[in-house]
């Protein structure tokens, strides 16, 4: 069998397979199932693992793709944790969120998408990394939630799905050192790593 890997699931993305299940958003892709939520007059499929825990023995480590098992069922309806930074920080107007809920296995994605896509809706994808100065905030921040661009880009005719994601921050992201180059881990991962399987 078959698992599914991280560039699959982001390119694939625009391509999903669309189903409602008791009105649950839904989306198929290479063999795994994703429900989601309805919020704010768009779809939206939450906190979907896209690369393992960077806890551990992987912290100081290139990420390591997510693979989701062939045939299971993914509940894409909470958050998840905001990366390492310091709990209760606000810098306005970079962003607002009072992140206290953080972990190191926070490399997650949300997708969001118009009410009432089709399979086979050739749509544009929009990457959102957040800022933060590469020092705090997350993918869920307030400021940062698109359902205003999204229901826009449908009255605009040009629909598009956004996809958020969290990025390391601080030491775990951004640490110097030869013990470090030696294990591959540079800037902007793993943001980068995910955007270069597109």
């Amino acid at each position: 069998m078959r698992s599914l890997d991280l560039g699959t699931l982001l390119c694939a993305v625009a391509y999903l397979a669309f189903g409602s299940a008791n009105n649950v958003p839904t989306a198929k892709t290479e063999g795994v199932t994703y429900h989601g939520l309805h919020r704010n007059q768009i779809e939206a499929f939450l906190g979907i693992q896209y690369a393992e825990n960077t806890g551990g023995e992987n912290r100081f480590r290139s990420p390591i793709p997510y693979k989701h098992s062939n045939g299971s069922i993914v509940k894409a309806a909470k958050p998840g944790s905001a990366c390492p930074q310091d709990e209760g920080l606000t810098l306005i107007p970079l962003y607002l969120g009072n992140y206290t809920d953080i972990s190191e296995d926070c490399l997650r994605l949300n997708v969001f998408r118009p009410n009432g896509t089709n399979e086979g809706d050739r749509l544009s994808v929009m990457v959102y990394i957040h800022g933060g100065s590469f020092y705090g905030a997350s993918k869920d921040d307030p400021n940062s939630q698109p359902a205003g661009l999204i229901l826009n880009s449908v009255a605009n005719g040009h629909p598009v799905i956004q996809v958020q994601l969290n990025s390391r921050l601080g030491v775990f992201g951004f640490a110097k050192s030869e013990a470090l180059r030696k294990n591959a881990l540079t800037k902007l991962q793993p943001a980068g790593t995910l955007i270069r399987y597109c």
